[in-house]
This record gives C-alpha cells, sequence and structure tokens, in this order.
C-alpha cells in the first residue's frame, strides 16, 4: 500500500477550521489538525500555516487579550509574536502533547501581554498626576516609576496606605491599570461614585509625591 496523502497546508486549515468550529458547538472530536498546522508553522517554517493559524485565532486572542479597542490588535500582535519567539521547533514534540497545551500556553502568554499593558498604562496613569499635581517630575519615569515596581519599595509604598481602601485604589490603579470607574463599579460598596474613586487616587498620588524616601529615588536621577 502506498503512503497516506498528506493534505496540503490549505486543506489542513480547512480542516482546522471545522475542527474548532465543532468544539465550540460542545463537540470535542480532536483529530489533531490543528495541533499539525502548528507543527507545520513552527518546526517546518511553513509561513502559509503560519498565516493560517493567525487568522484562525485571532479573535480567539484578541478576546482574552481584552481591552481598549485601540490597543487589542496591537496586543493581539504581541501574543502572537511572543509564541513565536518562544517555541522551540527543536523541543515542540518534547514540550506539547497536543492542541490543549498549546492553547494554554497562547493564553498564558495573552493573559501576560493584558498585564504587562495595563503596568505600563498605571506607571503612565501615575507619572500624568504627579504632573497634574505640579510635582517636580523630571526623572521621575526613570526613578520612582520603575523602582515602585522593585520588592522593596512596594512594601513601602503600602505602609504609605491610611486603610484598606486606600490599599485597593493603589492596586487597582496602579498595578491592574483601571480607570476610576470600573474601580467604581467593582467596590460599590466602598465608593458610592466614581468621584470618591478620583479623590481617594489623587490623595495617594499626592501622599507618595512628598515622601522622602520615594522623592529620593527620583532626585538620585534629575
Amino acid at each position: 500500500m502506498g503512503a497516506a496523502h498528506e493534505p496540503s497546508t490549505a486543506e489542513l486549515a480547512r480542516r482546522c477550521y471545522t475542527e474548532n468550529e465543532r468544539y465550540r458547538r460542545g463537540q470535542h472530536p480532536d483529530r489533531g489538525d490543528c495541533f499539525e498546522l502548528f507543527r507545520r508553522a513552527i518546526v517546518e517554517g511553513d509561513a502559509d500555516a503560519w498565516a493560517a493559524i493567525y487568522q484562525q485565532y485571532e479573535r480567539l486572542v484578541a478576546h482574552w487579550v481584552n481591552g481598549p479597542s485601540e490597543r487589542v490588535e496591537e496586543r493581539v500582535n504581541e501574543v502572537f509574536a511572543r509564541f513565536w519567539r518562544n517555541v522551540r521547533p527543536a523541543h515542540f514534540a518534547r514540550d506539547f502533547a497536543g492542541i490543549g497545551p498549546l492553547m494554554e500556553y497562547l493564553r498564558m502568554i495573552a493573559r501576560s501581554v493584558r498585564i504587562d499593558d495595563h503596568r505600563r498604562e498605571a506607571r503612565h496613569q501615575l507619572l500624568t498626576l504627579l504632573e497634574v499635581s505640579n510635582v517636580h517630575t523630571e526623572g521621575i519615569e526613570s526613578g520612582v516609576i520603575e523602582s515602585i515596581t522593585q520588592q522593596d519599595l512596594i512594601a513601602h509604598v503600602q505602609q504609605l496606605m491610611y486603610d484598606e481602601t486606600e490599599r485597593l485604589v493603589l492596586y487597582y490603579s496602579f498595578v491592574e491599570g483601571l480607570k476610576p470607574r470600573h474601580i467604581a463599579q467593582l467596590c460599590p460598596d466602598l465608593f458610592p461614585d466614581v468621584a470618591e474613586v478620583q479623590r481617594v487616587k489623587e490623595r495617594i498620588v499626592l501622599r507618595l509625591s512628598n515622601d522622602p524616601r520615594l522623592r529620593a529615588c527620583w532626585e538620585k536621577t534629575v
């Protein structure tokens, strides 16, 4: 008997699409078509397979990264770029036994990209608020903004918070990167309206900007 016919990349992409549609309907017939598509893209360097993967999983990754519409496309591209950089062709068979582990890894990268983007935006918000508060900000971004993420200063910043309300606003604002309206929605029992969240946030920023230890962090860079 002759060797089984190996499907073209285009045919494999069609099969993978059908496989994904069945999965979304609650059926789980994993025939390995999607996994083979990934294998061809990563191990064989098949550009058509990679393009098919992006087309098929772009919407799913966009759902995972979420965020403002103007940021989603950039986040999606970053997820696929990290995936492509991190998955080694020589270790593909060892690291991934099927499509399930591949999807878990892709989702983990999406979560990492979303968190990193939130943190960048949160640091930008903090710098902006310091500027609005007429704080001397030269060198702050390379000083307090970066140093605030260091483990030794996190505990110090936490100690500057007066109560659990302030600690929540600090975390949601400058770690998760949430806006005041989202914080108010998350904690309606603590905040009667968005304005109250904004007042707490501004109070935190003013205290941080006047703290001698944090000020020393950025004054060294001036």
